[in-house]
């Protein structure tokens, strides 16, 4: 058959060509369709999956033998004998034991510390040069060098750790202290004599100017033989407590008080209802049936997009009556409802605590019973999310059965679009042809009637 340009095809042929092609469409409009419902499905599933993993986290934690132990933080409070006065700061590693200490300061750690003689200036070279040594540092001096000049070189050398020496300037003075209380200042002269020069080092290469030596802090702590400690930060002397003595410290008491962190429980409860709350609302959305009446009358209804999907609309359903009742096998004395530490279902259906007195009143007073619920509600969770998760999980297999109907859909579509391309392409050629005959035809009639009255279509 001849191939005629569509461009020269008459509307009329063309507007038919477009309609004939419009019907034979109608299943490629009817996959496409279906491909964005698809499409939109496996977003949902992937927001499930992150939904999914953000409680499973936080079940996880609340889960007996969790590695976070939440249930073991534990809080350090301290309450100084005297108004205004800090003593001393406090921390609580996890499972220390719960206890009240008090802490007798008779006095603070010092630093060692030196002074040079009273220079005339310290913003002009001082001509000494040579190579000193600090805390086992070699610091170089030279001829330009100031006072205020070698106190920055002495801050800002590198030292071996626990040997560092920081350097100040007072009253044309240089004042050397060591860093840490705990250990001897030590310095020489290894060439030259710059500091028997400023007066830090006698000509026998002792302290010439001592200011102070070093003096191990010293405390008691409930009243039991006095304890020592080379440092006022870092104190280790009480299992599971670590505390620094503050410089109002000497002469002092304070008593530091460890209990369970309720604040992190508290939070990682809120934590848990809040991922849960977000998932059964979502899945509320996504699998509900809604109607819609019109000014006539009418009545309409639309199903969410897992509406037909029992097991994710069944999964809402599950979670609330799961968590909604008892729980058994707890410790004998625990709570067995959520209700029992101020934790209700409200009417969004949505967990919340309602009494947060009745909670904060659990964690203080039957730690072991609210940490067994609140463990046997993550619990609960934990297992109707399993049948969900994992490479065999129900979201995986979801994501995989529409993956794969997206990808057949895809096949079908290019090879309908294919067909068309050809369906079309042989309307246009017949059509084209069709139009080319008609028009000779009306040509040849035209050219006989200018012989006579001859009618070559009959």
């Amino acid at each position: 058959m001849a191939t005629t340009s569509i461009s020269n095809v008459n509307t009329y042929f063309t507007s038919l060509i477009n309609d004939l092609m419009a019907v034979e469409r109608r299943p490629l409009t009817i996959l496409q369709t279906r491909k964005t419902d698809l499409e939109s499905k496996n977003s949902i599933f992937t927001d499930l999956g992150s939904k999914f993993s953000a409680l499973q986290s936080v079940v996880d934690d609340l889960s007996a033998g969790s590695g976070l132990a939440v249930f073991d933080k534990r809080a350090a409070t301290v309450t100084p004998s005297t108004a205004n006065k800090t003593v001393l700061t406090a921390s609580a590693s996890n499972g220390a034991a719960a206890a009240t200490y008090t802490i007798n300061v008779a006095a603070l750690a010092v630093q060692h510390s030196l002074s040079s003689d009273q220079q005339s200036s310290v913003s002009q070279a001082l001509s000494l040069s040579g190579t000193i040594t600090l805390g086992g540092t070699a610091l170089n001096i030279v001829a330009d060098d100031t006072l205020n000049g070698i106190a920055s070189k002495i801050n800002n050398a590198s030292y071996s750790n626990g040997s560092a020496v920081k350097a100040t300037v007072i009253d044309r003075k240089l004042i050397l202290t060591a860093n840490e209380t705990g250990n001897d200042l030590s310095a020489s002269d290894t060439s030259g004599s710059v500091l028997q020069s400023l007066g830090v080092l006698d000509g026998g290469g002792a302290f010439k100017n001592l200011l102070r030596t070093k003096s191990a802090a010293s405390f008691t702590i409930n009243d039991l033989p006095p304890i020592s400690s080379g440092s006022n930060q870092g104190i280790t002397a009480i299992g599971g407590v670590t505390f620094n003595l503050a410089a109002d410290a000497a002469l002092q008491t304070a008593t530091i008080t460890v209990t369970a962190d309720n604040s992190a429980i508290r939070t990682k409860a809120q934590d848990f209802l809040t991922k849960l709350n977000d998932l059964t609302t979502y899945l509320g959305e996504k699998s509900a049936i809604t109607s819609s009446t019109n000014d006539q009358g009418k009545t309409t209804y639309k199903r969410g997009a897992l509406a037909e999907d029992y097991s994710y609309s069944s999964l809402k359903s599950d979670l609330i009556n799961d968590l909604s009742g008892s729980f058994y096998g707890l410790p004998s004395g625990a709570p067995t409802m959520l209700s029992e530490i101020g934790i209700s279902l409200d009417d969004n259906l949505k967990f919340t605590v309602t009494d947060s007195s009745k909670l904060e009143s659990a964690l203080t007073t039957n730690p072991s019973g609210a940490k067994a619920l609140l463990q046997k509600a993550a619990e609960k969770v934990d297992t109707l999310l399993k049948q969900f998760s994992g490479s065999s999980g129900t979201l995986t297999y979801s994501q995989k059965s529409v993956t794969d109907e997206i990808g057949y859909i895809n096949a079908e579509v290019a090879g309908l679009n294919s067909r068309f391309a050809e369906r079309r392409t042989y309307l246009e050629d017949y059509y084209a042809t069709l139009q080319a005959q008609v028009i000779s035809n009306i040509y040849l009639q035209q050219q006989l009637s200018s012989f006579g009255s001859f009618n070559v279509l009959g």
